[in-house]
């Protein structure tokens, strides 16, 4: 049963669902009738799947190193299944490497939890953000989860605030005096253009409709689910929970106000999400019930390529 294989925490298990992501990926690039296999191509694929490698596992880490989740492979298998789902959330693109930055920025702010160095973890929370920001503008929205973090976890003073924006202005500041040296003041200026679209038009394809609708539905169950119980657990965990639903929340404003809708803008819900249904499985005392939403993602997941 899938169920009893993800509740355990194994070497085979990481490989056995890495596996899976490279079988998809390779799905994904020899489904491409324009692609031409020649020395540079070949580069390209290996250094996108060394890149989809460390992400994932950098999600994972992230989880295991400030106890999101119990000691289990639900979350990997999850996270895995949902770059399968959207395929073109694996390719590499300016997205892409914002989340990787982002990644590591929320990974300091869900560590504030423990009161250990505190000023140098908010100056790197806001220092990997500035990075992401670099990449994907919209991305400054992201403060609000580092500042939330500072209420939740009873950090929030004007010094640490300070801290906080002191670190994301660095990388700005550093980018903007590459500008100015090299005449690129445009490019500057242009990265201060924010842009919002809130059109869904292109959500409306079946290949992109039906993983979401699928992932939403799981989301509000589990958030209710496991919301309902939140009062046993301890005041560190509470607090770790309401700050991923923020992180939701904001990810999912940045997720659909995109200006441009390929489906490599839902990465950026793959680490709340993946926590969130984790929590719920971990919790799910059904294992019929449980194997049957894991079977159905799988089912999702393969008929996506026949759609």
């Amino acid at each position: 049963m899938i169920s009893n294989f993800l509740s355990k925490s194994r070497p085979i298990n990481y490989l056995l669902i890495l596996l899976i992501l490279v079988i998809f990926f390779l799905i994904g690039v020899f489904s491409d009738a324009n692609i031409k296999f020649n020395f540079i191509s070949v580069s390209k694929i290996l250094i996108n799947i060394a890149a989809l490698f460390f992400m994932v596992l950098l999600i994972n880490f992230v989880i295991r190193k400030n106890t999101l989740t119990k000691d289990n492979s639900y979350t990997l298998f999850i996270v895995v299944m949902f770059f399968a789902m959207l395929p073109s959330s694996m390719k590499w693109s300016m997205i892409f490497l914002s989340n990787i930055f982002l990644l590591i920025s929320l990974r300091r702010v869900y560590s504030l939890k423990n009161n250990i160095r505190t000023a140098i973890k908010i100056f790197d929370a806001g220092f990997w953000l500035g990075i992401s920001i670099l990449f994907y503008s919209n991305l400054i929205l992201f403060w609000i989860v580092l500042l939330m973090g500072l209420v939740f976890y009873q950090r929030l003073n004007l010094k640490n605030v300070v801290i906080s924006i002191l670190g994301m202005a660095i990388p700005i500041f550093l980018f903007y005096v590459y500008c100015l040296t090299f005449d690129q003041l445009l490019a500057f200026n242009n990265f201060f253009d924010f842009q919002l679209q809130s059109s869904i038009v292109f959500y409306g394809k079946h290949s992109i409709l039906i993983p979401i609708t699928i992932i939403v539905s799981l989301t509000i169950w589990s958030v209710i689910s496991v919301s309902s119980t939140i009062y046993k657990i301890g005041i560190k965990n509470k607090s770790s929970w309401f700050l991923l639903l923020i992180n939701l929340l904001i990810a999912l404003f940045v997720t659909f106000s995109s200006e441009q809708k390929t489906g490599g803008e839902l990465i950026f819900l793959f680490f709340p999400i993946s926590v969130v249904l984790a929590n719920y499985f971990q919790k799910e005392k059904d294992v019929i019930f449980k194997n049957l939403i894991l079977y159905l993602i799988s089912f999702v997941t393969v008929a996506v390529y026949f759609l």
